[in-house]
């Protein structure tokens, strides 16, 4: 009856530490522009994030090209939320990472503009066993809220 209780909690122990590992979003994830819906944000011609994460630190690189130009964006932050200075278009900003959950990552730059103060929220899942990368951004400005859905796809 004790070796059946001990199996029982070790079991129970060991499935909980499964449940609350982080996933890994390391790798290069290109942009599927035609799964990607762009409603109120320009649609780039393409993107891709280069991602390196070792919980808990993320390094990312999100590049886009559109029609007015390209856009590089570098963040090096900590997924406990602490706040970060960065530098995004060569304005100063602040970002920060956190996990919302067990599975959804979520970076969030504010930055001063003169038209007003931007919130620019990324929430990322990984999906397709690894080899799909799902994003939410939501753009907060003074002309109110736009919202883009990135579908990225493991180069």
């Amino acid at each position: 009856m004790k070796v059946h209780v001990v199996l029982l909690a070790t079991l129970f122990v060991s499935v909980g530490m499964r449940a609350s590992e982080k996933p890994n979003l390391s790798g290069n994830w290109k942009l599927d522009t035609q799964r990607s819906r762009f409603d109120s944000i320009a649609a780039p011609k393409s993107g891709l994030l280069k991602i390196e994460h070792q919980e808990p630190k993320i390094h990312m690189s999100v590049n886009m090209a559109g029609k007015k130009g390209d856009r590089v964006e570098t963040l090096d932050l900590v997924t406990d939320g602490t706040e970060q200075k960065v530098t995004v278009a060569g304005q100063p900003a602040t970002a920060t990472a956190y996990w919302e959950d067990d599975v959804h990552l979520v970076v969030e730059v504010d930055r001063d503009l003169p038209g007003g103060k931007e919130v620019e929220t990324r929430r990322m899942h990984i999906g397709d066993k690894g080899k799909m990368l799902t994003t939410v951004l939501t753009v907060k400005d003074a002309d109110g809220q736009k919202s883009a859905y990135g579908f990225y796809v493991k180069e």
